[in-house]
């Protein structure tokens, strides 16, 4: 049974995990969506919380949300 573990993303893990997952979940890939560009999008945002499953240890599913206001 693989080891499943569900956590909040912090700093440049979550620039890291939610890059690679929504690349492939929202885009057409490849190619990829330039990370430089993405990150610039993504690192000033505020209020938003970021979760991730890990499975082994590695990143199979993402999620972010922010209040409804």
């Amino acid at each position: 049974m693989p080891d499943i573990a569900i956590r909040r993303l912090e700093g440049d893990e979550k620039l890291e995990v939610m890059y690679g997952l929504t690349s492939y979940a929202l885009h057409a890939s490849p190619p990829l969506t330039n990370k430089e560009d993405w990150e610039g999008i993504v690192r000033p945002r505020q209020g938003v919380t970021y979760m991730a499953l890990y499975e082994d240890g590695v990143p199979a599913s993402g999620a972010a949300s922010t209040a409804m206001i």
